[in-house]
């Protein structure tokens, strides 16, 4: 039985831990088409407060997601966490 409740705390670590990975990924690609977006946008005319927020909203979001995973991930997997901080 320990055992089985290792098995599946680490594949949510696993999972986890790969899914921060491509939400990262993401959010570094999002973020530098964001960065694109503004630029152009303060080539023609200044944006206001509001497009700022339209604009960055992706990028908070994908922050918030990777936030949950990490408490998730925490929740759901302690001794995992535990034992790789001991042996690392």
């Amino acid at each position: 039985e320990v055992y089985e409740g290792l098995k599946w705390q680490y594949v949510i670590y696993d999972v986890c831990n790969k899914l921060i990975y491509i939400s990262v990924m993401a959010l570094i690609i999002i973020f530098i088409l964001t960065l694109f977006a503004i630029e152009e946008k303060c080539k023609y005319s200044e944006p206001t407060n509001k497009e700022f927020i339209i604009i960055f909203t992706p990028c908070f979001v994908i922050v918030l997601f990777i936030m949950f995973l990490y408490v998730f991930r925490n929740i759901q997997a302690p001794d995992i966490i535990f034992l790789k901080g001991v042996l690392d």
